[in-house]
């Protein structure tokens, strides 16, 4: 099984490699991290897994890459739970997700954001690799008209999420530039 997924990880960054400018970019976004999501080990014991049969999708509805990531997860598993699309609506409700998606936004309202899910086992990823730098876990751009993957391993560790060597060795990893707040 390690190796199918394996070889579609591989096959994604392939595809995204040269189809990039053939394609819209946002649905091969949600493609890759459906597809890297499957390298990413949350704690077992982390409480919004163990108590919780869904795995917690958190969005900004006003996100242009929301439509996409709910086509691609449809009928989908994470970690053998069903995937449930969470609106933030308060920044307090962040805490109850497993994964986040972080469209750019205000730098006080990221620092919140990421003040809040900072240390926890919840998954931040945006599109924007300035965002990865300032302590986002894992960002999805486009670098050159390819799909381009960025993992700020510094973060991912405190939040005790582990990252398979195969999606780190397709990644490029980045550490924070800022100070924790």
């Amino acid at each position: 099984m390690q190796k199918k997924v394996t070889c579609f990880i591989y096959a994604i960054f392939l595809f995204c490699g040269c189809a990039c400018s053939q394609v819209k970019e946002l649905p091969l976004k949600a493609l890759f991290l459906e597809a890297a999501v499957r390298f990413i080990t949350w704690p077992a014991g982390s409480d919004s897994l163990k108590t919780d049969s869904t795995f917690r999708v958190g969005v900004f509805p006003d996100d242009r890459i929301v439509p996409h990531l709910k086509q691609v997860f449809s009928e989908k598993k994470v970690k053998n739970r069903s995937v449930v699309f969470q609106d933030l609506d308060t920044l307090n409700e962040a805490v109850n997700c497993n994964l986040i998606v972080l469209p750019e936004m205000k730098p006080g309202k990221l620092a919140t954001i990421l003040s809040l899910t900072r240390g926890k086992p919840i998954l931040t990823v945006s599109e924007s690799p300035e965002l990865a730098k300032k302590g986002v876990i894992l960002c999805i751009a486009s670098v050159n008209q390819q799909i381009s993957c960025m993992i700020n391993e510094t973060e991912a560790s405190r939040s005790n999420l582990k990252i398979s060597h195969h999606l780190l060795k397709k990644s490029r990893v980045i550490t924070t530039q800022e100070k924790t707040p």
